[in-house]
């Protein structure tokens, strides 16, 4: 499934919250531009790991593969705006928002689903771990022997959403 996100920006943290996480003085100024550029790397490092969006925003979903039922990703779905079965609108499907799961009755070759998400904060794991992860990367930032991802799966691991 391909997916393309359009959403509102989201700050897990502040340069101050990511200086005060790393135990850095106010006063100590040299590294702000390097800690501003990987506060949203590990925004993006959570979102991705987690498959959940940290913002509102709206979704297009793609698919060729045929599913009868499947996950739509990123979490906390509010409406449906349009699916389209090999370039046909359809309303013949159902949804569920407990398991964000989408059935589609008729058989297809390709699937488009627009939707939108609806996030009012984010959560408190998410924001933990966008700390971790900040911590590693800005702390061992010559240690190419560790891989962020391979923090973000182990912080992360509690908050991910297993579509199946």
């Amino acid at each position: 499934m391909y997916t393309k996100i359009t959403q509102t920006p989201y700050v897990t943290m502040t340069l101050e919250e990511a200086k005060a996480h790393l135990r850095l003085d106010d006063g100590f100024i040299v590294d702000d531009d390097y800690i501003n550029t990987l506060i949203p790397l590990t925004g993006e490092l959570v979102q991705n790991h987690t498959n959940k969006m940290l913002s509102s925003g709206t979704v297009v979903a793609e698919s060729d593969d045929y599913w009868c039922s499947f996950h739509l990703p990123y979490g906390n779905i509010v409406s449906i705006e349009e699916v389209l079965i090999d370039g046909e609108a359809t309303t013949d499907y159902e949804f569920s928002e407990i398991t964000q799961k989408i059935t589609v009755n008729p058989a297809y070759s390709k699937i488009k689903v627009s939707y939108t998400v609806t996030v009012s904060e984010i959560p408190v794991a998410a924001i933990h771990g966008a700390k971790l992860i900040l911590t590693h990367l800005y702390n061992d930032r010559g240690d190419g022997n560790v891989d962020p991802s391979d923090i973000a799966r182990k912080v992360l691991s509690g908050a991910k959403f297993y579509g199946i």
